[in-house]
């Protein structure tokens, strides 16, 4: 978990010293208790979309090594859902995370369309002008920057 500040609060003392300041100031211990945690804002890091991303990356990542019907279908499915959605998304919350918030759902999907169909159009170029276009290169080419993304959005701790 993170610990973020909504206002500005002096960092250099421990919860317990603050919470000691504000009995001393005449406050029952439950009401500073409260008024310390009011200050501070905990942020889980890993939402549900986060961790449905690295499922599916693991997902595509290990079927490139089997063939049977069921895992092809199933990379079908995912490949088209990183190829559309997954991309465009991860990269607008990595990029614009307050911003993103504040859109209806129809214009995040949206703009996370047009933006995964341009990320998707310079991966391809990258990979056609350095090492080939195979299923194995888009594969991990896709997933590697989703993850990259969705690992930068992590680490920072929006919410």
């Amino acid at each position: 978990m993170m610990v973020m500040q909504r206002r500005e609060v002096e960092t250099s003392r421990t919860v317990e010293q603050m919470v000691n300041e504000l009995i001393n100031k005449g406050y029952t211990e439950i009401e500073a208790i409260k008024i310390i945690h009011d200050k501070y804002e905990i942020d889980n890091k890993l939402d549900f979309t986060s961790i449905i991303i690295h499922i599916s990356s693991l997902i595509l990542i290990l079927s490139l090594f089997n063939s049977s019907i069921f895992v092809i279908s199933l990379k079908i499915i995912l490949g088209i859902f990183y190829s559309t959605f997954f991309i465009g998304y991860t990269a607008l919350r990595m990029f614009y995370p307050k911003e993103l918030k504040q859109l209806s759902s129809l214009h995040t999907l949206g703009i996370s369309l047009g933006t995964s169909f341009a990320i998707i159009a310079m991966i391809g170029l990258l990979l056609n002008f350095t090492i080939g276009i195979t299923s194995y290169t888009g594969i991990l080419g896709i997933v590697i920057l989703t993850e990259i993304f969705n690992t930068i959005y992590n680490l920072r701790g929006y919410k």
